[in-house]
């Protein structure tokens, strides 16, 4: 028997056009990943069958402050708008620091942190003590993702958070996500509350879509390569495409490039978390590459 080979963590950069991005590369077997140290945010990820799965544009920008479009953001403690504070939130733009691999519940992960005492500012528009968490692991064609919030106060806070994955795709439009039709949706693009009636929602045009109360399995496939989509501890799934229109001002994207991903995100947006004193939270994705459907052999 063939043992299992362990994670391999080495700290490298990426150079990009902005300067010089300090990363950590992660290796298992033959499956790879890369997460750069601002916003602990994956930048790539190949599974051991092979193709890059998460979207990193020719003129995403990096540097201090600015949230890259790529790859898994990290979004906390603020969903998009909807509150007082920066969108999204500072964790995506905050550097991380690598604490190295460790081994839990007999899984390898290369763990990353963040709390209140590495960001000053942010204690000036929300005043509470926090530890974040971010833990990547890899086997074989499966990507895990932890997210762990600790509220380090004596008082309950509550927040938002999201792991807002851009997705790679052939094209938008072979593309379909299964697991959330029949589903209700607040639609951010047009306003109001729907229900897609399709078995699997065309990704036509702008799309910014909130499915509450959506946790269950979802497979996202553009025709070539398909994605089994796990998740714990996020009860909502965020689905978004600039479209067409809204990419062209979009200064991070390339003609076209918005053709190339779809953000398939586990969320907890509405209700938002409350989390008491000494607490914590944690938040699971689970990527899988598999064949798509119509790939599959039939069953007997």
């Amino acid at each position: 028997m063939t043992a299992t080979p362990a994670l391999d963590a080495r700290p490298t950069a990426f150079d990009s056009a902005d300067g010089p991005v300090p990363c950590v590369d992660l290796a298992r077997g033959a499956a790879r990943a890369r997460v750069a140290l601002q916003g602990a945010q994956l930048l790539s990820w190949v599974p051991a069958r092979g193709g890059e799965r998460l979207f990193l544009g020719t003129a995403t920008r990096y540097g201090a402050g600015r949230g890259i479009r790529a790859g898994i953001p990290v979004i906390f403690p603020q969903f998009a708008d909807q509150g007082p504070l920066t969108r999204h939130g500072w964790a995506r733009t905050s550097d991380w620091a690598f604490l190295g691999v460790d081994t839990e519940d007999g899984a390898s992960s290369a763990v990353f942190a963040l709390d209140d005492d590495d960001d000053d500012a942010s204690r000036t528009l929300w005043p509470h003590r926090y530890t974040l968490r971010l833990r990547v692991g890899l086997d074989a064609d499966t990507l895990a993702v932890a997210l762990e919030v600790r509220n380090r106060g004596d008082a309950p806070f509550d927040f938002a958070c999201a792991l807002h994955s851009y997705l790679r795709v052939a094209s938008l439009a072979t593309t379909r996500l299964e697991g959330v039709a029949g589903r209700t949706y607040r639609d951010r693009a047009r306003g109001g509350d729907s229900i897609d009636p399709l078995p699997s929602p065309a990704l036509d045009g702008e799309v910014d879509r909130t499915y509450l109360g959506c946790d269950g399995e979802r497979l996202l496939s553009d025709g070539m390569a398909a994605l089994r989509i796990e998740t714990t501890g996020f009860p909502d799934t965020v689905v978004w495409n600039p479209g067409a229109a809204l990419a062209a001002g979009l200064a991070d994207l390339a003609p076209r490039e918005h053709d190339r991903f779809v953000c398939v995100e586990p969320a907890c947006v509405e209700p938002r978390i409350t989390l008491a004193a000494d607490a914590t939270w944690c938040g699971t994705l689970r990527m899988t590459a598999c064949e798509p459907p119509q790939a599959r052999s039939p069953v007997s």
